[in-house]
């Protein structure tokens, strides 16, 4: 019986496909003698067939005798390509005739093809103009554009609205839309949302979409705007789709992890591009959802495919994020170029931040030959969209020694924009130049004004320097108490170097009593931190017994971190012991590799970011009669722990000439006060005087 069904199925199908060819093959007759409507019946059944090559010779052919809804469909066919090869001036020839023959689509497809396509904007006014005579709405829409943006004439907003309102009381919502927009500009709310409201119900996706915007701004409007999201979404408006996974995503009443993903996957598949990023970010991080229970796997590999989804529809920060991945490595291959181009991709796209990372790709050397020029190039780049890192990473070049004498005044410049755009890196580097006099006149009073400021933006090696200043009275009057204040807060922050002085002030006794423990504490904090100095004094620590137990193994391993981390003093030291155990018949291996080639000279050679500002060692560890210079320029250090020095350079500039003290000046007085505002900032320690 299946059978016999399947073969009666067969023989209709059959019976239709002979049909619809006898009826074709009729028009077709008819057609080649001349019947416009025969030539648009013929080319339908064509069409219906899956044949477009000859139901574009069919339309055309009906066009030539006169048919104006044929000369629509075959202008169509020859416009897009409709699986045939696009012939525009053919589509413009047939379109054309269309119009004039009273057909509105006509006119508006040949309007938007002389725009788009030859750049005739006087043609396509006038034909977008007989379309909405012609009551083709679209076409009012179109016009509506050409008097607002003044593509022919001088743009007339009157004009337009008066075009957008014909077009939307005709039932165009992208007129209703575009009206709205303009009501908006014109601080018209009320009337601007209920275009808007119309826009939607007309089933304009993109006035649903500002709708469940406006909506969701309300209190308790989270319901109306989701409804509007959503009828946004399925009306084909990627944004839609997105501002509805996020409020699944991130709402706490709404949360809903599989809708989230569900309507990101759409929103992407519509080409929105942040959508695609958020999907890569999820696949990257692997999270569950705030407890719901539900988990998105962990997928670099789906995660990048996203990414470079995001990338190649023009989101820069996705383009950021390839970037990063394959600079750092931890989830796919480290590769320097692809994370280079990627960087390019995102800063060339608008993303300031892709240019700060390019810039410091140059300015490293990272997979590239250092090239300082190309550095300073992106760093401006970065700079002049008004990102604070790039206009700091900029001064810091300028204030290098390849162009500090002619560049003084853009990194004084550059460091300040940085510093106004509350960058405290900036504020420090502005610091910097006052502190060391580059292209101005010394004044440690001023440097530590901006310091101060900096300290405030939670920057620590700002908070480490007052610490300094306090700490040897230079630029204020000298005072432990505010040194102790200032470098347990830069330890506080994270600054290497506020932890191990720290650990010195209570090593030395300053303000407060002797405390090994305490010192011992924040210098190990400091070494961890990848300080060298920590590193060497616990070296001197452990190798002398000084508030620890004596250990030659413990002083060897700070050493030699201190060594890696580029301090020479502790390459010495650690040399030095094993040579004295080689010498009593012991193994020592030497730390010959650790001063070898280019590490040697990065021990030398400090970068622009290098901290000079130290507190000075403490007296139970130094040499009498001895300082770091004189133990660097001989290139040797003690012979003996008992002669054993903490490399640690002096702070104070004054040891060369005298600092040029001022009073303050009003210089900084409008710098002050912007950065004086309430914030989340760390309360300033409490300096006494």
């Amino acid at each position: 019986m299946a059978e016999l069904n399947t073969v009666i199925q067969n023989i209709f199908r059959m019976t239709v496909v002979t049909v619809s060819f006898m009826l074709s093959g009729c028009d077709g007759i008819v057609c080649s003698l001349g019947g416009g409507d025969s030539c648009l019946s013929a080319g339908g059944e064509y069409d219906r067939m899956g044949n477009p090559g000859r139901a574009a010779k069919y339309y055309e052919s009906g066009c030539g005798s006169g048919n104006a809804e044929a000369c629509y469909l075959a202008g169509i066919y020859w416009s897009d390509g409709g699986n045939v090869h696009a012939d525009y001036s053919l589509a413009a020839d047939l379109l054309q005739k269309g119009c004039k023959t009273g057909h509105g689509g006509s006119c508006r497809i040949y309007g938007e093809i002389m725009r788009d396509r030859f750049g005739d904007h006087l043609k396509a006014a006038g034909a977008f103009d007989r379309a909405c005579r012609l009551r083709d709405y679209d076409g009012c829409n179109d016009l509506g554009g050409f008097f607002r943006n003044g593509f022919v004439t001088a743009p007339n907003d009157a004009t337009a609205m008066n075009v957008y309102d014909l077009g939307c009381r005709n039932g165009n919502g992208a007129s209703c839309f575009l009206l709205a927009g303009m009501h908006e500009e014109r601080d018209m709310s009320e009337l601007a949302f209920s275009f808007y409201d119309k826009s939607c119900t007309l089933n304009y996706g993109e006035g649903c979409n500002r709708m469940g915007s406006a909506e969701i701004q309300k209190e308790n409007g989270t319901p109306w705007a989701m409804d509007f999201f959503r009828k946004s979404c399925e009306l084909g408006v990627g944004e839609g789709c997105f501002n509805l996974a996020e409020i699944y995503y991130g709402s706490t009443e709404y949360r809903d992890f599989a809708e989230a993903l569900v309507n990101y996957t759409r929103a992407c598949r519509l080409k929105h591009g942040h959508s695609c990023h958020m999907l890569g970010d999820i696949s990257l991080r692997g999270e569950d959802f705030s407890g719901a229970g539900e988990k998105f796997l962990h997928n670099p590999e789906i995660a990048r495919t996203y990414l470079e989804q995001a990338c190649d529809l023009g989101d820069a920060d996705a383009c950021s994020d390839l970037g990063g991945i394959h600079y750092e490595g931890a989830v796919i291959r480290k590769n320097p170029e692809e994370a280079r181009r990627f960087f390019w991709r995102s800063c060339t796209s608008g993303s300031s931040y892709g240019c700060v990372r390019i810039g410091d790709i140059y300015r490293d050397g990272i997979g590239v030959n250092a090239d300082e020029p190309n550095a300073v190039r992106y760093y401006g780049m970065a700079c002049d969209m008004d990102n604070g890192t790039g206009c700091h990473n900029l001064a810091r070049v300028y204030m290098g020694e390849n162009y500090a004498d002619r560049k003084a005044e853009d990194a004084y410049r550059l460091a300040q924009k940085s510093c106004s755009l509350d960058y405290a890196p900036g504020c420090r580097a502005v610091g910097d130049i006052f502190d060391k006099g580059i292209g101005r006149g010394l004044d440690v009073v001023l440097a530590d004004k901006y310091y101060d400021v900096a300290c405030n933006m939670r920057d620590g090696t700002a908070c480490f320097y007052l610490g300094v200043a306090y700490y040897i009275g230079r630029g204020v009057p000298q005072n432990f108490d505010g040194a102790r204040a200032y470098v347990a807060l830069a330890c506080e922050l994270g600054e290497a170097q506020g932890c191990t002085g720290l650990g010195l002030i209570y090593l030395n006794g300053r303000g407060v009593d002797t405390d090994y423990g305490q010192a011992i504490k924040y210098i190990s904090m400091g070494c961890s931190l990848r300080d060298r100095d920590a590193c060497n004094n616990l070296g001197v620590m452990y190798e002398r017994g000084n508030g620890v137990e004596q250990d030659i193994e413990r002083a060897k391993e700070f050493y030699r971190s201190g060594c890696d981390f580029g301090s020479v003093e502790s390459c010495f030291a650690f040399d030095d012991l094993n040579s004295r155990e080689q010498a009593a018949g012991e193994d020592g291996d030497g730390v010959q590799k650790h001063l070898s080639g280019a590490d040697a000279e990065k021990t030398q050679t400090a970068g622009p970011e290098t901290h000079e500002k130290k507190i000075p060692a403490p007296e139970v560890l130094t040499s009498k009669g001895q300082n770091y210079a004189d133990v660097k320029k001989a290139g040797k250090g003690g012979k003996s722990g008992k002669g054993r020095k903490v490399a640690v350079k002096s702070l104070n500039p004054s040891e060369e000439q005298p600092a040029a003290v001022s009073d303050g000046s009003a210089e900084t007085a409008s710098i002050q006060e912007k950065h004086k505002k309430d914030t989340d900032y760390p309360t300033k320690p409490e300096v006494s005087h």
